[in-house]
């Protein structure tokens, strides 16, 4: 006699596999509960275990095959220190959905757009590059016919999910000492995308000296369509807001904050919108000292980022 927990568990097989399959939810259990045909209760449990973590890049890749690639429904994969361009991925069979996560946090993996550099059957069909920057996810499918890995699904820090917002925090502290020369903040930027909408908003928190002041600049990819962003800052020692402006292109000289004292907190501020257009690439913000001194100017952890499209 079929029981109602084996009953359920028939029925609802065929859908979890299909969801599990278009979500890319793997290494979890799924159970199913019943009562048999007396009083005892029965459970049922299906557990997947594709996931693939194959050793981190050192180099870009074509016709990508890791051992397992066959059976695997999840790939877990890392650039290692740069970021890394993926042109091929062996596998594909006519309907197979194949989820690529990037675990690395600073680097992105890039899946080429058609390129000649994999096997005509392993290529990505895409309409243009697609970058996974860091904790982001896609989706593809296999097109048997067109011989290719469509894009099936992403959500990711570049394309994001608009009106949803994304934030990232700064970990650790930044020191720059006796430096006028501008570093890119290793936090504070934005990957963006060709031909997408970006609102963001940015909060600096900072601590430099009277001899040394703090400078910054803001830049990213060439030939946007639109950016409107505002700024404002200030000082402990400051009696008022200073570097108040609105950009409408990246500035092409440096803003400079005075301080007054011999170690001085401040913080800044930059919102708005960018209307990214072909050239994919990082909004970036970049920082020094403005006269070189040997004391620190330190960003601090804690100043964030945050941004969605629209």
């Amino acid at each position: 006699m079929t029981t109602v927990g084996q009953l359920m568990r028939n029925l609802l097989l065929p859908l979890a596999l299909v969801l599990g399959l278009a979500a890319g939810v793997w290494g979890d259990t799924l159970s199913f509960m019943g009562k048999g045909s007396g009083s005892e209760s029965t459970t049922s449990s299906i557990t997947w275990d594709c996931e693939l973590t194959p050793p981190q890049f050192t180099n870009d890749v074509d016709n990508f095959s890791p051992s397992g690639i066959e059976t695997a429904c999840a790939l877990r994969l890392h650039g290692g220190a740069a970021n890394r361009n993926i042109t091929g991925l062996d596998g594909g069979v006519d309907g197979r959905i194949l989820t690529i996560h990037n675990i690395g946090v600073l680097n992105s993996l890039v899946l080429k757009d058609a390129s000649a550099s994999s096997s005509t059957e392993n290529r990505f069909i895409l309409d243009a590059d697609k970058t996974i920057v860091g904790d982001s996810s896609v989706t593809l499918r296999y097109d048997g016919v067109s011989g290719g890995w469509r894009l099936f699904h992403a959500v990711s820090a570049s394309t994001g999910v608009p009106g949803v917002w994304t934030t990232v925090t700064k970990a650790a502290d930044q020191i720059v000492n006796n430096s006028t020369v501008l570093v890119n903040d290793d936090t504070l930027k934005l990957t963006m995308a060709a031909n997408t909408n970006y609102q963001f908003r940015l909060r600096l928190f900072f601590n430099t000296a009277a001899a040394a002041d703090f400078k910054f600049r803001h830049t990213g990819p060439a030939a946007f369509t639109r950016m409107s962003l505002a700024r404002y800052g200030i000082v402990m020692a400051g009696s008022s807001f200073s570097s108040i402006a609105t950009d409408s292109a990246y500035p092409i000289s440096d803003i400079t904050m005075l301080s007054a004292a011999a170690t001085d907190p401040g913080t800044l501020w930059i919102d708005g919108i960018i209307q990214n257009g072909a050239n994919a690439g990082d909004w970036q913000f970049q920082w020094a000292q403005n006269t070189a001194d040997a004391t620190d100017t330190t960003v601090y952890k804690g100043s964030w980022i945050e941004y969605t499209t629209f």
